[in-house]
């Protein structure tokens, strides 16, 4: 069974589309989305100490999931040398990205 996370993160309290094109991404696909929820919505993407963001990379890091699906790579982080310490981080633990924005 492939577990695959929603990322989500929006400076405006919510955006409900990114979570509905990821639930449909993941369905399609065929994969488990996990429970866990992870929406940083309210914050800035400028941040790297995200409530959301630290629990997704703590999940990572403890081998819970295998994918994490966002609407775009920018909703991780719209700094760059943050963006890489993310995806270094999926890296080492054998974590995939996917978007939905395709």
């Amino acid at each position: 069974m492939i577990r695959a996370a929603i990322y989500t993160r929006s400076a405006i309290a919510t955006d409900h589309d990114q979570r509905e094109r990821a639930e449909d991404y993941i369905a399609k696909m065929g994969w488990h989305c996990i429970l866990n929820r992870y929406d940083d919505n309210g914050y800035s993407g400028i941040k790297y100490d995200r409530p959301a963001l630290q629990r997704l990379l703590h999940d990572v890091e403890n081998g819970r999931i295998d994918y994490v699906v966002v609407h775009d790579i920018a909703r991780l982080s719209r700094s760059s040398s943050d963006l890489q310490r993310i995806l270094d981080t999926f890296d080492r633990n054998g974590v995939s990205v996917r978007r939905t924005e395709q």
